[in-house]
């Protein structure tokens, strides 16, 4: 577009990953192929290519399958911050921008990439699914993303329980809880620091992978931990790289075996939209997706390493 040539976007250009609304500060050829790009994936969207070098302060993470994202749009009005980079990961179509396999719900998209940019992370990245409003957003994401305070991962408590802290905060969420290994206090409806206890069904996979996959970097599963639902939540450059590289790529193989295994074992008697749905219901809730949900504030939390 003519405005986007005259750099009038909100957001900053990062090279390798290319949207509309982004500021086009590049090359003619950055230039023509954003136009193509525009013409063949819409105004939206974004490129992500590996190994690309962010420049920002700040980048929102978006994990698409099909849903609707025009909100991305109205987000460029709202936000007026040349720092501030988007990037969509979708695995609905691998002939757009952004596909990477359809595996491990927004846990596979948030891997990849951490995977593709740590050497070059921003020093703040937010993770979201792909929705303008879910069920457990009590605000549309734009009203949230417009006022949140980006500094928030620094400034959380020291730790209140194993796995919170420093490095991670979580989007709203209609009440926060306590994942309880061994199940909750006797007392019916117990909460704790006004979270409330849970014992989750996709603990028995948690537990069945931690020692394989987690354990040697981020210690013993602890007893209990707190966290949100829902799997969305902004971090740190620190807290990202408190672990390896290779530490997410063990991680990000595990999400791809274990769901793709578990795909294979439901056979191919019937159609694939039907199998991943079923991997989604499944009521030991082992797919990676439901897995990873449970376990980012074991990931991220300032004292990861130390939970005896």
């Amino acid at each position: 577009s003519a405005a986007a040539c005259r750099g009038e976007a909100m957001f900053s250009l990062v090279p390798g990953v290319l949207s509309a609304f982004q500021l086009l500060r590049g090359t003619p050829d950055d230039l023509n192929l954003v136009d193509s790009y525009i013409r063949d994936a819409g105004p939206v969207e974004v490129q992500q290519q590996r190994g690309a070098y962010v420049n920002a302060s700040k980048a929102i993470v978006v994990s698409q399958y099909e849903e609707d994202i025009t909100w991305l749009e109205e987000l460029q009005h709202r936000v007026n911050d040349s720092m501030l980079t988007v990037s969509v990961y979708q695995s609905k179509d691998e002939n757009r921008p952004g596909f990477v396999k359809n595996v491990g719900n927004e846990a596979y998209k948030y891997l990849r990439y951490i995977v593709d940019n740590y050497d070059d992370l921003p020093e703040y990245v937010m993770f979201v699914q792909a929705s303008a409003q879910d069920w457990h957003d009590p605000q549309p994401k734009l009203d949230i993303i417009q006022s949140w305070d980006w500094t928030s991962p620094s400034k959380a408590a020291e730790s209140v329980m194993p796995g919170e802290g420093r490095g991670i905060q979580f989007l709203p969420t209609p009440q926060c809880i306590i994942e309880a290994v061994d199940g909750p206090p006797i007392e019916q409806n117990a909460n704790r620091d006004g979270c409330v206890y849970h014992q989750p069904r996709q603990l028995s996979a948690l537990k069945d992978a931690w020692s394989t996959v987690f354990e040697r970097e981020l210690g013993p599963l602890p007893p209990e931990w707190r966290t949100h639902c829902c799997a969305q939540f902004e971090v740190t450059r620190e807290a990202i790289r408190q672990h390896p590289a290779q530490f997410y790529q063990s991680v990000l193989d595990w999400v791809d075996e274990n769901d793709s295994t578990r795909l294979e074992r439901m056979g191919r008697h019937i159609s694939e939209a039907s199998r991943r749905q079923a991997l989604h219901d499944a009521k030991d809730r082992g797919d990676s997706g439901h897995v990873l949900e449970v376990a980012w504030a074991l990931i991220f939390g300032r004292n990861a390493r130390n939970m005896s």
